[in-house]
This record gives C-alpha cells, sequence and structure tokens, in this order.
C-alpha cells in the first residue's frame, strides 16, 4: 500500500504469526486511528451477482455491501492513540462488547490506509 509492505500470516515462514500495524482514517473521521492487520483480500463484482440468489434470512446475515477491490480485515482501535511518551503511544482496541476481551474484526479498503 502506497509501496509499503504490510505483513499479515496466521504462521509466518511456518513459525508464528506476524500482524503488522498501520494507522487508518475513513472519510468520516477526524484523526488517524490504528488497526493491527489480520488479512488482506480482493472483492469483485462477481461476488455481488451471488447475492441474487441467497435467501431473506442470508441476506440479513450479509448486510454489509463492499466495493469492489482490494479490502483489509482488522481490529481498530476505537480511539486516536495517546502519547504516554516520546517513544510509546497507547489506544484501546475494539471488542465485541465490554464484558469480554474477544477482539472485534473490522473490513475496510486500503484506501483507508494512511501509513505504517
Amino acid at each position: 500500500v502506497n509501496d509499503v509492505l504490510y505483513r499479515a500470516h496466521p504462521s509466518y515462514r511456518s513459525s508464528s504469526e506476524w500482524y503488522d500495524y498501520c494507522f487508518y482514517k475513513s472519510p468520516r473521521m477526524h484523526f488517524n486511528r490504528v488497526a493491527k492487520l489480520l488479512g488482506l483480500f480482493s472483492f469483485t463484482d462477481d461476488n455481488n451477482n451471488k447475492e441474487q440468489n441467497r435467501t431473506n434470512g442470508e441476506q440479513e446475515e450479509a448486510a454489509i455491501q463492499l466495493q469492489p477491490g482490494t479490502h483489509a480485515v482488522g481490529v481498530i482501535s476505537i480511539d486516536s492513540p495517546t502519547d504516554t511518551s516520546a517513544l510509546l503511544s497507547t489506544t484501546y482496541m475494539s471488542t465485541v462488547n465490554d464484558k469480554t476481551t474477544k477482539k472485534k474484526l473490522s473490513i475496510f479498503p486500503l484506501d483507508f490506509i494512511k501509513g505504517p
């Protein structure tokens, strides 16, 4: 993305996981936020054609409408980073609910990625 290599692999070089972090910003946001990249995928128009063959229940489950292109899957922060020292910033990552540490996954286009 913009000549920067991002890695997102559950078993990088057959040893351990490697997930890079990036800054991202959607058009509705005023500040960059942090995302942990879990994977990248391409979405084509052919996927939208399959929508016509789904039942009503299946269509409700697939409520998200993606535009064709390459997208990232990740865990996003719920707030902009806060500097705690000259070398360290902190933020809170989105979770499913307040009672769990299970991370909430998000899908966003690569255009939202602003840098490492």
